[in-house]
C-alpha cells in the first residue's frame, strides 16, 4: 500500500523542493494538463493544501488523484498527525505548527 505514504513526500524529498512554493501528488496515470485553467494563484495563495473532490465536500480527506501542498514545514510534516504514519522517523507530531 504505497499509496498511503504520499503524504510523506514533502518530507522525504525537502531539500529537493526547496525554492518552490508548491509540491504535489498524483496519480500515475492521469494527464493534468494546463492546471492554471483550473486551479488559480489565488487558490494557491490562500489555502494550505488542494486536493479534488468527487462531490463529497462535506468529509475531509486527501484525494490521490491530485493534491497539491504549500511548501513549508507545517504542510510537508502534517502526515505526522496521523495514526497510521506517525511512527515514522522524525520530528514529535508536538513540534509540527
Amino acid at each position: 500500500h504505497l499509496h498511503n505514504f504520499k503524504p510523506v513526500l514533502g518530507a522525504l524529498f525537502a531539500d529537493r523542493l526547496q525554492g518552490y512554493s508548491h509540491w504535489a501528488y498524483g496519480d500515475y496515470d492521469v494527464i493534468y494538463g494546463d492546471l492554471r485553467r483550473w486551479i488559480s494563484e489565488e487558490e494557491l495563495r490562500s489555502f494550505d493544501i488542494i486536493t479534488l473532490t468527487m462531490g463529497d465536500t462535506d468529509r475531509v480527506y486527501l484525494r490521490g488523484q491530485l493534491t497539491i501542498f504549500q511548501n513549508g514545514p507545517r504542510t510537508s510534516e502534517l502526515w505526522r498527525l496521523c495514526d497510521k504514519l506517525r511512527d515514522l522517523p522524525g520530528p514529535n507530531p508536538s513540534e509540527i505548527r
